[in-house]
């Protein structure tokens, strides 16, 4: 292994900005090749290594005369696969090393001390993607190892996949890179550039988010762009490598746009408008890695490396949050406020419903249930599919894929299959979390299940289960976790950020002495553990705390225990979060009751679990009815609070016969959702709960709209455009506004959910609005607020801006918001709030005509 030149480029990207070499196509075109230089397979420029190796030298030579300290070898469509299509698939090997043999050869003649050249082993797409169920993840695999095997074998300094479009591809590529290297004792820098369109997505709709969360439990040298349209396209997606990514920054953009002219595609980029572009990305987005693709001669590297040549390496304050992803959305193991849920409604282990639909094989129903569970607002989906007897491997195979293009929430594989479990990774493009190891049998399992897990880039579920059985006390919990971790991270070098220790918990409902304290138990194990493994999380199956409790009283022994672990510092729980309820909403008695089991409160004379099993009046219907009896007011704020959709309507309808539309919505929906807010933010209210609540608001509201005055002479008083941003796909408190506006003579344009900056600023110049509302739920919502105003002042924008959302703060808005707008910024803390705004905007508008 030549260490030495691995060390160098990796100390040399420390020192200055890398420049590639352009394209490797372009060049060849220029030169007068015959069919008998194709070897009879027109457009094959693979074939030159073979037949004309010269003439792919002299290409290397020109870049390496133009200052370009990195050159590609000619091997974009050089896999077995691509070489397919020529009847030339078994030369792959062969054309790869020879490829490898001539850049290293032609490269070393340019090299110095002081200049080193390198080589980066290229290996394009191809033409079929594994998502779209073009092709297998073995045959691609394979595909790219062979490819892989003769770059490392010719002596490149480093292996490029570029021009990727699906995430699953990319993984392929990366599991046959990372095997080839093993196999030969290699250890080479490797690189990932992807391809985007102009709203900074690949062709399948992964964002870069969730392109490096998917990525980043891969040793990769640097994560970047390539090919498209031109500098300018990759801006958007730069920009968010730029604030978020772990790995270097690459890019090499096409010169421009390619128009066909003459038989021949021309780009329009010049090399000096080229160089000065591609040098805005290095300054703006702390590109380290950077070149050009389609379209890109040697005068256009030339013109480049004089602009940039002396740039050192930028330092970027990226922000990365460890997690896991689904195709289209990265999700952050650790949120605010906690836990991160995983529904169980899709594990054949704990839903007779979803096994019957696996038993007859009802696989479309069976993906609906996991997509009901993202509408309820879980963050993932746990996925249990093992069957007596069925085959295991083969459902995950047919599953698997329905998840990967169908599901936005990333999943959970809940198997100790190793192959099963190798099915279901190979037919998924995100990165998941496996559910689980142990130590039953001293590690051995656990040891198979965790070089999967780093073979395919997912984290882990680490079960406090030895050879002695489910550690029983605190202490036994927090040994059994310590070997675990001695086993993944000191053993294995696994990522200590995606490690999920579960402490388990035995059922409260035997009876036995032995248990009483079992819920006390694992409550402490998790401040124990999350004190001793800062970087790693704790996770609960929450349901066993009550298994064989009667079905009435499981749901708030489950509550109870779940704010209990929260309390102590648990990060995320596998639950049916539909059935848990906020502490408030339980009866004061069996709050009592169930605190004392669970934290074996006990004492002569006094068993809380017998007080509750014989109570059974103190267990009334989970959902609370509508009262008479009770103030208006009182009723809709408990109705919001419970989120009782079926009783909000005919409620609303009532109160309409004597209260006018903007009374029920001021006095009584409006406090019943500050009533909301106020429990979300003490974390007495689960997210899911304030999405039913929100969905209850939504269809109140839906039965007063007909009725708001249409008061023609104060509408349009002002505009306002109103979006949630990028990544947050809740609305509620967005519609309010809205509606509020409307009903107070505002005009409002809703863009809905999920607008990237750019949908915004389009929004902008065609309304021509009085005020922009930017709105989130979310945590990274309020960063995301960052990133739109100073792309909204990138393009010379002043116009005024209304911000807010559960997680946002007026401190926030005054100390990092308002600093990076020149516009004013406005911090809107609720509908009624946002109203006021607008009003004052109003008047100052009135004031200057």
């Amino acid at each position: 292994m030549d260490r030495k030149r691995e060390a160098k480029i990796e100390k040399r990207v420390k020192e200055k900005i890398i420049i590639f070499d352009g394209a490797m196509g372009t060049s060849l075109q220029k030169y007068s090749l015959t069919p008998d230089d194709f070897w009879g397979k027109d457009g094959c420029y693979e074939i030159l290594n073979l037949s004309r190796p010269e003439i792919v030298g002299e290409v290397h030579v020109s870049f390496l005369k133009a200052g370009c300290e990195v050159i590609e070898t000619n091997t974009f469509g050089a896999s077995r696969l691509a070489l397919e299509e020529n009847g030339l698939r078994d030369k792959a090997y062969e054309i790869n090393l020879a490829a490898a043999r001539l850049a290293r050869e032609v490269a070393s003649s340019f090299s110095t001390s002081d200049r080193p050249r390198f080589v980066s082993g290229s290996m394009g797409p191809g033409k079929r993607l594994p998502s779209l169920g073009q092709i297998g993840f073995d045959e691609l695999g394979n595909s790219y190892y062979e490819q892989a095997a003769g770059l490392i074998d010719g002596g490149v300094d480093l292996l490029q996949v570029e021009t990727a479009q699906d995430l699953l591809q990319i993984k392929a590529a990366l599991v046959a890179i990372f095997k080839a290297q093993k196999e030969k004792s290699k250890k080479l820098p490797v690189m990932v550039d992807v391809t985007v369109d102009s709203s900074g997505r690949m062709l399948l709709g992964t964002d870069m988010l969730t392109l490096v969360t998917a990525l980043s439990s891969f040793p990769l040298f640097s994560v970047g762009l390539n090919c498209g349209d031109g500098p300018q396209v990759m801006v958007e997606a730069l920009r968010i490598l730029k604030r978020n990514s772990p790995f270097l920054i690459s890019a090499l953009p096409n010169a421009g746009r390619p128009a066909l002219k003459d038989g021949k595609y021309v780009y329009n980029l010049s090399p000096d408008v080229f160089a000065s572009e591609l040098k805005k990305l290095i300054e703006e987005f702390g590109v380290s890695l950077a070149g050009g693709c389609c379209g890109t001669t040697p005068e256009h590297l030339k013109a480049a490396i004089r602009e940039i040549e002396h740039f050192h390496p930028a330092r970027r304050n990226y922000r990365f949050s460890p997690g896991c992803a689904s195709t289209f959305r990265a999700q952050p193991f650790r949120v605010k406020p906690r836990p991160l849920i995983i529904a169980e409604r899709t594990n054949v282990n704990g839903s007779q419903a979803f096994r019957s639909l696996l038993l007859k094989e009802d696989f479309e129903s069976m993906a609906e249930v996991a997509r009901e569970q993202q509408r309820e607002g879980a963050h993932l989906t746990d996925v249990a599919l093992a069957t007596p007897g069925r085959d295991e491997a083969a459902d995950w195979k047919i599953f698997m894929p329905k998840l990967n293009l169908n599901l936005e929430i990333p999943v959970m594989i809940d198997t100790t299959n190793v192959r099963a479990l190798e099915a279901a990774l190979k037919n998924y493009g995100g990165k998941v979390i496996i559910n689980s190891i142990n130590l039953e049998d001293g590690g051995h399992k656990a040891q198979e299940i965790i070089a999967v897990a780093r073979e395919f880039g997912a984290a882990l579920i680490a079960l406090t289960l030895d050879e002695n059985g489910l550690a029983r006390t605190a202490k036994e919990k927090l040994r059994v976790a310590s070997r675990l971790y001695e086993l993944l991270v000191e053993e294995n070098n696994f990522e200590p950020a995606d490690i999920f220790f579960d402490p388990l918990t035995f059922s409260l409902a035997t009876g036995d002495r032995d248990y009483y304290d079992a819920g006390w138990q694992t409550i402490a194990a998790i401040r124990l553990i999350k004190d001793k493994f800062t970087r790693s999380q704790t996770i609960l199956g929450i349901s066993n705390i009550s298994y064989g409790l009667t079905a009435e009283l499981r749901p708030y022994i489950n509550s109870i225990f779940l704010s209990l672990a929260l309390e102590a510092g648990l990060d995320a729980a596998i639950i049916h979060h539909s059935k848990i309820m906020p502490l408030p909403k339980i009866p004061e008695k069996i709050l009592k009751l169930g605190k004392d089991l669970v934290l074996n409160r006990r004492r002569a004379n006094y068993d809380p679990l017998a007080e509750l099993l014989s109570e059974k009046s103190l267990l009334p219907s989970l959902s609370v009815s509508l009262r008479k009896n009770i103030r208006p007011e009182e009723v809709v704020v408990e109705a919001v609070v419970n989120g009782e959709a079926a009783q909000i309507e005919e409620l609303i309808r009532e109160l309409l016969k004597e209260y006018s539309p903007l009374s029920i919505i001021n006095e009584f929906l409006l406090k019943g959702m500050d009533r909301v807010g106020e429990l979300f933010g003490s974390q007495n209210l689960p997210l899911p709960f304030v999405l039913k609540s929100a969905e209850t608001v939504k269809k109140a509201l839906t039965v007063i709209k007909p009725y708001l005055p249409a008061d023609d002479e104060n509408r349009h008083r002002g505009r306002i455009v109103l979006a949630t941003v990028k990544g947050d796909v809740h609305d509620i408190g967005k519609n309010l506004v809205g509606l509020i506006l409307e009903a107070n003579g505002f005009e409002v344009i809703d863009l809905g959910i999920n607008q990237e900056a750019g949908k915004i600023i389009q929004a902008i110049d065609e309304f021509k609005p009085q005020a922009v509302g930017l709105s989130g739920l979310l945590v990274k919502s309020c960063w995301m607020m960052k990133d739109y105003l100073e792309t909204m002042t990138e393009h010379g924008l002043k116009i005024p801006v209304l911000c807010g959302g559960a997680a946002l703060e007026r401190s926030f808005v005054g100390k990092v918001l308002k600093p990076i707008y020149q516009g004013d910024v406005y911090y809107g803390k609720d509908a009624m709030e946002a109203l006021e705004i607008m009003k004052l905007l109003a008047e100052r508008k009135v004031k200057n005509t």
